[in-house]
């Protein structure tokens, strides 16, 4: 737990206080039994086996594919990237800390450990708003499609986001200040402020520019897309004329890759939807969530780096075809 304490003297700022007096939390307090702690740890510890395997199967199917590789296919590797990321760096902290029944990787883990979380939800809505953007101008724009989405241009893209996001993640830490105290509850290291009024400033900024706006964002493009799918379809028909089969293969495909990405778009707000919800009720006076409300939180936010993997299996046979590849000699 962080303790506070009123130290004398100049030269101590409230960080370094906590990090002087930082220590893990009563293991006592927040004990679980060997029975609940043996099935959920398999669970998640699982869960991170195969958020490791699935996104690294992920970024090499893309890297094989590196010599035809096409835009949607950078988003892809953009949101395998960021799952992987958080995979290695912060769900392995977490479930030891569950099993251990408080966090005992001191101080400085803990910041970084949180920190990355909320740097690794941050970034993943604007990239998933930016595939959104890019299959609303290849559907419903594609005469300038290709002024605006090149290879070079969507990296540029992608890495704007990541920095952007950054910059608001160190801007609101040192600000604010939000120091990430570990909660036994989601065995996560949770961020606090050191005003309700810093925490409403900065917690309506960060989620109107990284949650609200991209999720606009998203529900319009893709609400054009499927306006456009259903007017190519009912055409469809008469354009199979011979002179124009290829270009229906390659609306076939296009319809595919958008399919694709509205999945994994869709997969990542069911899993996050409740994820919210529960954050929110979670910082209630008034509410009282039920025992099992903050494990299924932790839960859900593990599946969320684990569904993206299947949703590229099941539904895009490019994919099927370059994992099954991974797998044979060549």
């Amino acid at each position: 737990m962080i303790g506070f304490h009123c130290l004398g003297g100049p030269g101590f700022s409230k960080r370094t206080v906590i990090r002087m007096y930082y220590r893990p939390l009563n293991m006592e307090e927040h004990s679980r039994s060997t029975t609940h702690k043996s099935i959920q740890g398999c669970i998640l510890v699982t869960m991170n086996v195969l958020a490791i395997c699935g996104n690294s199967f992920v970024c090499w199917a893309v890297y094989r594919k590196r010599k035809n590789l096409t835009v949607p296919y950078l988003y892809v590797l953009a949101l395998a990237v960021s799952d992987l990321m958080v995979a290695i760096c912060c769900f392995p902290f977490c479930i030891q800390a569950f099993l251990e029944d408080g966090w005992i990787h001191g101080y400085d883990l803990c910041q970084f450990n949180g920190f990355l979380i909320y740097y690794w939800g941050g970034i993943s809505v604007p990239t998933l708003a930016l595939t959104a953007v890019n299959r609303y101008f290849r559907m419903v724009k594609a005469h300038i499609y290709p002024n605006y989405f090149t290879i070079k241009s969507s990296v540029f893209m992608i890495l704007a986001v990541w920095v952007l996001t950054l910059f608001d993640g160190f801007l609101s830490t040192f600000v604010g200040p939000v120091i990430y105290e570990y909660d036994a509850r989601f065995f996560f290291c949770i961020g606090t402020f050191s005003s309700k009024k810093h925490e409403r400033a900065i917690g309506i900024s960060l989620h109107l520019i990284h949650v609200f706006i991209p999720l606009i964002i998203i529900v319009y493009c893709y609400a054009n897309v499927f306006r456009t799918v259903r007017q190519h379809n009912a055409n469809v028909g008469p354009s199979l004329r011979a002179g124009q089969r290829r270009q229906v293969a390659m609306n076939a495909w296009e319809l595919r890759v958008t399919k694709l990405l509205f999945l994994v778009v869709l997969g990542f707000f069911v899993c996050w939807i409740p994820v919210i919800i529960i954050g929110i009720l979670a910082h209630s006076s008034t509410v009282k969530l039920p025992d099992f409300a903050p494990e299924l939180y932790t839960v859900l936010a593990f599946t969320s780096a684990v569904i993206n993997p299947l949703i590229y299996g099941v539904a895009n046979r490019d994919f099927r075809r370059e994992f099954l590849g991974s797998f044979q000699c060549r």
